[in-house]
């Protein structure tokens, strides 16, 4: 009789209603991890967690991206001479963070309402600036208000230093050069003043060697310039001339002298607008000693002493074209000495405490993580004890 082979053992394999039995009887180790940590996640959230602070100031300074990157990069050096400053209102861990491009370039952006992403978006949309977003984090919401309220007098007072560079530079360089061709302008009538004086001596010598003949007609160029003509064909150009190609020489004196009136009242007005000129180049210098002088403290700058300085200027023997050159300076400074009032526009303070959900969940699944294996560490250490007594 054939023998019955023998059904394999399945003492190896794993019963899911001891695997559920197994869990049930370490259940008070997984779920002691599972909320004592998770409590302990709780109690840290509510009292140790760190508050995320926010806050929107809207851009009435005239910041796009560009300046801004650039304003964010003078930043770490400015602050560093205002050390003492901050140490005295209780400000040294700002100060240290301040000098960290990382914790600047995280805590300081600018927004707008323009999709960045979008490609068919105008280059000049992508760099606008709608209003500039500070975002601090901290456990002290009183600390945190004035921690951002300093940052943003930071950016003020750096975003009117870097105005007043800029504008004053350009103005220096622009000016100059404005001086310069106006006085070759200058130079250009004087000489043809004086050629005119000149050539009407001339004609004027003639009239009188010749008092007896009357109407002469003289054929006279009053372009007054260095060009001959060489093709007597040439001289039936109207063009050479400034009236008739024949004039009497009478006529052509008076022409002459009313030509040299108008010169003398080009010249004169030429002369003033380059008086004008050279004041504002002296008063942008001035300005550019001043502004050496001052120290930047966090804030915007005081202009009082530059326009002090400014009105040093104004005195009774000036031209009307001086006076209006000075206030024009001025009104200039005055645009920039109001941004003291500007980038106060901000939106309410958001403070909120993120993440807290997310820690209490993490902290519970590792609480009953630890509390599976060490209630399984202790089952095993039982089951072998048993076996092996």
């Amino acid at each position: 009789m054939a023998k019955q082979p023998l059904r394999p053992t399945h003492d190896d394999e794993i019963d899911l209603f001891e695997l559920i039995r197994f869990f049930v009887d370490i259940r008070r180790y997984w779920l002691i991890g599972g909320f004592g940590l998770g409590g302990l996640a709780i109690v840290y959230a509510l009292l140790f967690h760190p508050i995320t602070a926010r806050q929107l100031t809207l851009n009435d300074v005239g910041l796009n991206q560009e300046r801004l990157a650039l304003l964010t990069t003078m930043i770490p050096a400015s602050v560093v001479p205002l050390e003492e400053q901050f140490i005295e209102l209780g400000q040294a861990e700002l100060w240290e963070s301040l000098k960290d491009d990382d914790f600047i370039s995280k805590t300081i952006v600018g927004v707008s309402g323009v999709d960045l992403k979008e490609k068919n978006e105008e280059l000049e949309n992508k760099k606008r600036i709608d209003a500039m977003r500070i975002e601090l984090k901290g456990k002290d919401p009183d600390r945190l208000k004035r921690d951002i309220k300093t940052i943003q007098d930071l950016v003020r007072g750096l975003s009117q230093n870097l105005a007043i560079t800029t504008w004053l530079n350009d103005e220096i360089t622009a000016t100059r050069l404005n001086e310069f061709n106006k006085r070759a302008e200058l130079n250009s009538i004087r000489l043809d003043e004086e050629r005119l004086t000149k050539q009407m001596q001339n004609y004027e010598a003639i009239a009188k060697a010749s008092p007896g003949v009357k109407d002469m007609q003289v054929i006279l160029n009053l372009s007054n310039t260095m060009d001959k003509l060489t093709d007597k064909k040439e001289l039936a150009s109207v063009s050479e001339f400034s009236g008739a190609k024949y004039l009497p020489l009478t006529n052509r004196i008076l022409a002459m002298k009313t030509e040299q009136s108008d010169l003398k009242e080009s010249r004169i007005i030429t002369e003033r607008e380059l008086g004008a000129l050279e004041l504002r180049n002296q008063a942008l210098g001035l300005i550019e000693d001043e502004m050496a002088k001052l120290t930047f403290g966090g804030n915007t700058l005081d202009l009082g002493s530059v326009f002090t300085r400014l009105a040093s200027l104004r005195t009774p023997e000036l031209a009307a074209e001086q006076v209006v050159m000075l206030d024009q300076t001025e009104r200039e400074l005055i645009a920039f000495d109001v941004m003291a009032r500007k980038f106060n526009n901000r939106l309410p303070m958001v403070m909120e405490q993120k993440g807290e959900a997310k820690l209490v969940i993490i902290a519970g699944v590792m609480g009953g993580v630890l509390g599976i294996i060490y209630g399984a560490w202790l089952k095993l250490s039982q089951a072998y004890r048993r076996r092996f007594r």
